[in-house]
């Protein structure tokens, strides 16, 4: 387990966001490989707060934006077909 340290030699930045590691650790569990060939599947688990404003928050941010408007477009494409075809079935 790896646990947050806070180092008088390394004291906080200005400018700088400095982000929080509550907790982590690995979890290591044994596959059902053969004797000349064995295995593990090895997970990285972690509870952190990298605090401040990411790149990706925006990258995010703009991909939930985008699939809304196409659901939108989506959703008048496919109403507007079933007005065609109930159009066209009369």
């Amino acid at each position: 387990m790896l646990y947050r340290t806070v180092l008088q030699s390394v004291p906080p930045k200005k400018n700088f966001v400095r982000g929080i590691s509550y907790i982590t650790g690995y979890h290591i569990v044994a596959t059902d490989g053969s004797p000349d060939q064995p295995g593990c599947f090895l997970t990285y688990v972690t509870q952190s707060d990298p605090k401040g404003r990411s790149h990706m928050s925006h990258v995010f941010q703009s991909y939930f934006k985008f699939m809304n408007i196409i659901i939108i477009l989506l959703d008048n494409i496919y109403a507007a077909v079933i007005m065609i075809i109930m159009t066209v079935s009369l």
